[in-house]
């Protein structure tokens, strides 16, 4: 896939990332919204963790942050983009994106917005569904791909 598509699917999802984060910051009442019954809810929560709220904070985790995403992209520039499929493109693309948008809150403001909440599991916000998304069709792309073939 071509550099301007991958950085316009970038740039998209980093604004929507940003844009629900934001949205959420004002829109959503203090108390929170059901969804589906009380099992999904809107609820705005700064997050100073990582990954489902892990106690890492302050600069340490700034530091992870962006070790991360570079490597993760020097990672996929020196290995993954050689191999030409559009989808990885994409997915690696839309993984950068989520890590870039939590990461550049948790840099400017030491927390990310969360926003989603699901009884009994966590409240997260769209970056990190990107992120799980993207990283999951990672793996499963690389699975088939790479999987051995019986050659009967």
């Amino acid at each position: 896939m071509n550099a301007p598509s991958l950085i316009a699917v970038f740039l998209a999802l980093v604004s929507a990332d940003y844009g629900t984060k934001r949205l959420a910051e004002n829109a959503i009442p203090p108390e929170g919204t059901d969804v589906f019954g009380n099992f999904v809810r809107l609820r705005h929560q700064m997050n100073e963790g990582i990954a489902f709220s892990a106690p890492i904070t302050g600069w340490p985790l700034k530091i992870l942050t962006v070790a991360l995403i570079a490597y993760v992209a020097y990672y996929y520039l020196r290995e993954e983009k050689l191999r030409g499929t559009k989808m990885v493109d994409l997915a690696y693309a839309a993984f950068l994106a989520g890590a870039a948008g939590n990461g550049v809150d948790r840099i400017l403001m030491g927390k990310v917005t969360d926003f989603i909440e699901v009884k009994y599991f966590a409240n997260f916000n769209l970056a990190d569904i990107i992120i799980c998304a993207s990283a999951a069709t990672i793996v499963v792309i690389h699975f088939l791909h790479e999987r051995p073939r019986n050659s009967k």
